[in-house]
């Protein structure tokens, strides 16, 4: 195992790589402890938080790799399991369409799209003679329907469809699915509609998702490494798997979380417009009895056992199959990350741990 517990800046946060020291202690996370500790100089309690940290290494939480906390800009944990370290690149799965609904807001902000408003079938019949069950429904699907999972296309939840069903044409197929409801009644959430959000980046940038992604997000955040999945089509030479194919190391995604917080801004440089920022992580649509849906950000409902204990519900994130996370907490000032493989409950078991520890270890919250 590799730990780090260091108080750095933003800014150092997104520029530096460090690395932890690897020994068993016979005190596992001593170094938390203490009242000159990073925890206690952000008014949490480390004694919560090394309980946490023992309870993950021991397997409670299922096989975690990565926690990182910041609060106030400080990094309050930066822990690393099961073999896993600072400079390894993780799949974030679900977490990439987070990361996409920003790449669309910057888009928008460009004048490449004119807004979640504009209608996403005229943008492929160039591609496309025909598209089959088009009829005043499907005509009618915008690119906010698209953000919410609330698009009105036949869909049955069998993401697994997605990864390993062969398709010559995965967009076309997506495209000619029959309606089952008026856009934006219905939650449906779907890996498969995201893909053509790669799609109409590609087509009205000229470049790749992740080309993009690279020169108005990542450089600008400084991320330098990432690697991001492309899936073949006809037409295309291939495209961004802007449904679930990002990897970043746990860092970088906490850079994301960061930027998030910072309402879009780093440094002097405004990257996302702090309006995007606001408008795509407020609950758009509710997709669950205890979760609520942005642009591609889920949010806990008040009823949620999750927040019950905050002052304030504003809490909002991304999350990736086998328990990608990255939580924003703008009250509080804090992001959390978590990157895992965990099979069951999509990685939730995470929940617990945040709300148990995390959270409670936070004393003005």
């Amino acid at each position: 195992m590799q730990y780090l517990i260091k108080s750095f800046s933003l800014l150092l946060l997104a520029t530096l790589l460090f690395s932890g020291c690897s020994k068993k202690e016979s005190e596992p996370f001593k170094d938390l402890l203490g009242p000159d500790t990073v925890a206690e100089a952000q008014n949490m309690d480390s004694e919560l938080l090394r309980e946490m940290l023992i309870k993950v290494e021991d397997g409670e939480y299922g096989e975690i790799h990565s926690i990182i906390v910041v609060r106030n800009g400080d990094i309050v944990i930066e822990e690393y399991f099961n073999g896993w370290n600072s400079t390894d690149l993780h799949p974030i799965y679900s977490v990439t369409k987070s990361v996409t609904s920003i790449l669309i807001g910057i888009a928008i902000e460009r004048g490449l799209l004119t807004g979640v408003d504009q209608k996403i079938m005229p943008i492929f019949l160039d591609d496309y003679a025909s598209i089959e069950n088009l009829d005043s429904l499907k005509a009618s699907i915008t690119l906010q329907n698209i953000l919410t999972m609330s698009h009105g296309l036949e869909w049955d939840w069998v993401e697994d469809e997605l990864t390993y069903g062969p398709r010559p044409d995965w967009v076309k197929h997506i495209l000619d699915l029959p309606m089952t409801d008026t856009p934006g009644t219905r939650f449906n959430y779907s890996s498969a509609t995201t893909l053509l959000l790669s799609v109409i980046i590609q087509k009205v940038t000229g470049q790749l998702t992740e080309r993009f992604a690279g020169d108005v997000l990542f450089q600008p955040i400084n991320i330098r490494r990432w690697a991001w999945g492309l899936g073949p089509r006809p037409g295309f030479p291939s495209f961004s798997d802007t449904g679930g194919g990002l990897s970043l190391t746990a860092k970088d995604l906490a850079n994301v979380g960061i930027l998030m917080l910072g309402k879009g801004k780093r440094g002097d440089t405004q990257v996302i417009s702090q309006a995007w920022v606001e408008e795509s992580t407020r609950t758009q649509i509710t997709s669950g009895s205890t979760t609520e849906y942005g642009y591609k950000w889920w949010r806990f409902s008040d009823a949620s056992p999750i927040v019950q204990d905050l002052r304030v519900n504003d809490i909002y994130f991304g999350w990736g199959a086998l328990g990608q996370f990255v939580f924003v907490v703008p009250h509080l000032n804090m992001v959390v990350v978590s990157n895992a493989e965990n099979f069951e409950n999509t990685g939730a078991q995470f929940f617990t741990a945040l709300r148990d520890y995390i959270f409670a270890s936070v004393r003005d919250k």
